[in-house]
């Protein structure tokens, strides 16, 4: 384990690449050639996008294979607290 630990080490190249919520790097990743060692984490911005975003330059569908669930990330739906119809879920999208 440790030698493989050491080789992923060596040979890791990070880049951040900013901008769009992370759709300018996904979109860079998913450009890259098919080498097998090009792989990206994908987050909750990237779930949400295709709802969002008019054209994004990836699709997660046909442009990425899931490898692994690496965590898990509790989400909360908050509004004002003013507004009492969306004091629930059911209330909230019924306001729609």
């Amino acid at each position: 384990m440790k030698t493989f630990i050491t080789w992923c080490v060596a040979t890791t190249l990070g880049l951040a690449s900013l901008g769009a919520a992370g759709a300018l790097g996904t979109g860079a990743v998913a450009k890259a050639a098919p080498d097998g060692y090009t792989i990206t984490i994908i987050e909750l911005p990237h779930a949400i996008a295709p709802a969002v975003a008019a054209k994004l330059p990836y699709d997660l569908r046909k442009d990425f294979t899931p490898v692994s669930l690496i965590g898990t990330a509790a989400l909360m739906l908050f509004t004002n607290p003013g507004v009492a119809e969306h004091a629930t879920v059911p209330g909230w999208l019924a306001a729609w």
